[in-house]
């Protein structure tokens, strides 16, 4: 989701198709065609419809014991909440055979998908230059359950793809500055064009008490977590997302591992190490600066909850971060401290106190020349970052 090292003008051109046809179309294809193969080799009678098990709860994977170290927008998380039941405002008859096949190919193979499609429009009465902002984007992702399926021990590939465009003269997360307010509104929604968020492997042991994940990862599925920090789903401010705009969050695709365990069904830790300099446009590069440049970003994060089910909504957390100096970006160190309280009231109400501060020497200041961003070297020893 961090768009924050990304908006406007990027350390690396943006525009980069030749990629995206040497190794993401053979990975769609692979992750499609296996699985599709796989069903059509299965041809025993169903004892009944892929809606009725879907309605009953006794036919269902288990998920109750699992550890939920995801945020509200990672993909596990979006598929769970896709498949839940609800009153759409239309849902044309051809579509149910959609979730039909869906529904099969997952029973089967293990392979769960999804695509949505996201739009945004903001305007201002007045601004500095534009005074009206826009933006969507396409997204493509999905779940492969390789390694004990149907059971608390899953070994899970997961990828995201998508293509984040502009409308108009600039991007909505560029309105912010256009209108003089030196941060960052719907960060998502740039025009970055084609993108990799996530390409990583997930596994679970002990019961689904221990979780690790390896590969391109985005941090903000696993920093900080809370139920309301989602820029399709919930608050547009970045004030009011990871870190509460205090933490120094890498960019999406970042190689990386994190790792997170329930001690108890109401203490766990969680943690991560993470590239600096990652390129969600050119995802594999990450290579090269993971093991050469060595700029890394760590958290570890202790949190307290009800039980392992409702670690999502009743959560009491405290994340530490740190990140090394960035020598090409000429960005020094930083560390910094987050907080989190989240109460799911009767089921009802989300009442949330958060906040967060760093320490640093320098920090990067935004400018903007017309529609482009420009970051340049500020001094700013502290910042800080509440919602309520």
């Amino acid at each position: 989701m961090n768009e924050v090292s990304g908006i406007g003008e990027s350390n690396h051109d943006l525009a980069k198709p030749g990629w995206v046809r040497k190794w993401l179309a053979p990975l769609m294809v692979l992750a499609l065609m296996s699985p599709l193969h796989a069903t059509a080799q299965q041809s025993e009678p169903q004892e009944a419809s892929t809606s009725q098990k879907q309605n009953d709860p006794s036919s269902a994977p288990p998920t109750q014991g699992r550890a939920k170290f995801s945020g509200p927008d990672s993909v596990d998380r979006q598929l769970e909440e896709d498949a839940k039941p609800g009153q759409p405002l239309f849902q044309p008859d051809f579509l149910q055979s959609y979730f039909d096949l869906k529904g099969n190919l997952k029973e089967k193979t293990g392979l769960n998908f999804g695509v949505d499609y996201s739009g945004v429009y903001l305007w201002a009465s007045e601004s500095l230059n534009h005074g009206q902002a826009g933006g969507g984007m396409v997204r493509l992702y999905g779940t492969w359950d390789l390694v004990g399926r149907n059971s608390e021990n899953t070994g899970t590939f997961i990828y995201k793809v998508e293509h984040r465009h502009g409308y108009g003269s600039i991007p909505a997360a560029d309105l912010g500055f256009d209108l003089g307010y030196v941060g960052l509104f719907n960060p998502p929604f740039s025009d970055q064009r084609w993108r990799v968020t996530n390409l990583y492997w997930k596994h679970r042991l002990l019961e689904g008490r221990f979780v690790l994940m390896g590969g391109f990862l985005d941090a903000t599925d696993y920093v900080d977590i809370y139920a309301l920090g989602s820029p399709w789903l919930h608050f547009s401010n970045l004030v009011f997302s990871t870190g509460s705009a205090s933490i120094s969050l890498p960019n999406d695709a970042a190689l990386g591992f994190a790792t997170g365990v329930f001690i108890t069904d109401q203490l766990y830790i969680l943690g991560g190490l993470t590239d600096t300099n990652s390129d969600p446009t050119d995802p594999f590069q990450g290579f090269d600066t993971f093991f050469g440049d060595h700029e890394y970003f760590k958290s570890l994060e202790v949190g307290l909850t009800t039980s392992r089910e409702r670690a999502y909504f009743d959560n009491l957390h405290v994340t530490l971060w740190h990140v090394d100096r960035r020598e090409q970006a000429q960005v020094e160190a930083g560390w910094g401290t987050a907080f989190s309280f989240t109460l799911w009231a009767n089921d009802t109400w989300l009442p949330f106190v958060r906040g967060g501060g760093r320490q640093a020497r320098r920090w990067p200041v935004a400018t903007v020349s017309g529609h482009r961003l420009r970051i340049s070297e500020g001094c700013r020893p502290r910042s800080s970052g509440s919602g309520v």
